[in-house]
């Protein structure tokens, strides 16, 4: 189970930096970069977004509305409580929707908030099935091997990136 959490991390953390770029190529029209925190081509918040809705939100998918509204708001949880923390540990912003119509401290916004919510359908009704049918055709020990390689990766690319940031911090008491 846990070689499971960690490959699906990984995988959406990546998808997640993919739609990030896209996104802000696209809807920003501004040039493609590394849009994470991290080093690597990760967001983790949408590897924990995406865990969030498969193993918290998945008792709802017998109610698309209740699904559909419950990752909505969870997930527009997790990105305030990611860019609080970001902010006051790291003292970095990392999105700011001040400009937005209806946002709250710029730290979400309605807009984002309905995308969550459409991205979870899409992620638990299509892809996280096709990725489930696709890693259980992996074997066991295949599968500890690349969860574990992941783990370092991300480990390593995690302490580099604290310890690169950490001229940047500046704890608030």
């Amino acid at each position: 189970m846990l070689t499971k959490i960690i490959i699906l991390f990984s995988i959406y953390a990546f998808a997640g930096w993919i739609i990030e770029v896209i996104y802000c190529k696209i809807v920003g029209k501004k040039k493609l970069k590394n849009r994470g925190f991290m080093h690597l081509p990760i967001l983790p918040i949408y590897g924990f977004g995406a865990l969030i809705g498969i193993y918290l939100l998945s008792s709802f998918k017998d109610n698309i509305i209740l699904l559909f509204l419950s990752a909505a708001l969870l997930l527009s949880l997790l990105e305030y409580v990611a860019s609080f923390l970001l902010e006051i540990i790291f003292n970095l912003k990392l999105w700011d929707y001040k400009h937005k119509k209806i946002n709250l401290h710029g730290r979400v916004c309605l807009e984002n908030t309905i995308l969550f919510g459409i991205l979870a359908l899409v992620v638990v009704y299509f892809i996280n099935p096709l990725l489930l049918t696709l890693i259980n055709n992996i074997g066991p020990t295949t599968l500890n091997i690349i969860a574990l390689i992941l783990l370092i990766i991300i480990a390593i690319d995690l302490y580099k990136t604290f310890k690169s940031k950490n001229k940047r911090i500046k704890i608030k008491t």
